[in-house]
């Protein structure tokens, strides 16, 4: 029998099964062992560490993710370890473990280095995931 996980349930590696008879509750089976439930992960797959991205021009921001639930995503564009624009407040998760974003590198941004995307889960702050740095440069 399919058990889905309720999403308000805390991680933790100490989780058992107990199964109760509905006509003879002395009837009482126990998991032999704990397990785990963890929770919802986010994981940039693009930008890659070390890449250019240009000005003006169109890029995927992509990730990974696995949760028990989908969720809304915001995208922040992060330089030194400070928020510098939030590119979307509210962005689809994705389907099957895997999302993407389409943005168009603002034209008066910026060129430099250790620039980075992190994505937050916006019902959890403490879920998110963050690039590898990557430079932003000037079209040629």
């Amino acid at each position: 029998m399919p058990w889905r996980i309720p999403g308000d349930l805390p991680p933790s590696d100490d989780y058992r099964v107990r199964i109760v008879g509905t006509v003879d509750q002395t009837a009482l089976g126990v998991s032999e062992a704990p397990f785990s439930i963890v929770g919802p992960s986010l994981t940039l797959t693009a930008p890659n560490e070390g890449t250019s991205w240009t000005c003006g021009k169109r890029q995927t921001i992509s990730w990974t993710y696995e949760a028990g639930r989908t969720f809304p995503v915001r995208i922040e564009l992060v330089k030194d370890g400070v928020v510098v624009s939030t590119i979307a407040q509210r962005a689809r998760l994705g389907a099957n473990g895997t999302g993407a974003y389409r943005w168009k590198v603002p034209s008066d941004l910026e060129s430099g280095d250790q620039y980075a995307i992190r994505i937050v889960n916006t019902q959890d702050d403490s879920c998110s995931g963050t690039s590898g740095t990557f430079s932003i440069v000037d079209p040629s």
